[in-house]
């Protein structure tokens, strides 16, 4: 009987969690949506620009993604333990940190020379811009949102 009391309390603190996932996933999935029609109709992008642009730029996200979870995963570990590591510990985290910083800049080059092949200049800093205004404007709505609680 313990056993299933146990089960049951465990089943009612993973559902709020569970709801919690798959409610940032729903809010990903639609900042990205709104991420590719606010880069398209900044680039007004032709059908054949579309087809080579997107392919690499999804690539890229990824890779991206990839290198900052990277990132915030080390930040999260070394937060953790920071007071039982030795200044050797230390300087290797701090080291590591700035080296998977240089490797997201080699990330954007790459991509960088990848957008240039496939867009004419113009579009390649237009799409810089955007990227630049969608972040600023998701940052604006979010600050918005949060002071709406208060």
């Amino acid at each position: 009987m313990k056993t299933f009391v146990n089960l049951l309390i465990i089943c009612f603190i993973s559902l709020p969690l569970a709801a919690q996932h798959q409610d940032y996933a729903k809010t990903m999935e639609q900042i990205k949506a709104e991420q590719v029609a606010f880069i398209t109709s900044e680039l007004n992008l032709t059908v054949d620009e579309a087809q080579r642009f997107w392919p690499v730029y999804n690539e890229y996200q990824q890779k991206r993604t990839d290198l900052i979870d990277k990132r915030r995963q080390a930040m999260r570990e070394t937060s953790k333990k920071m007071a039982s590591l030795s200044e050797k510990e230390k300087i290797d985290l701090a080291n590591s940190h700035v080296d998977i910083m240089m490797e997201e800049a080699k990330l954007m080059k790459l991509y960088h020379d990848k957008f240039m092949k496939v867009l004419p200049a113009e579009k390649v800093l237009l799409y810089y811009q955007a990227e630049h205004r969608f972040k600023n404007y998701l940052f604006k709505r979010y600050r918005t949102r949060g002071s709406d609680k208060d």
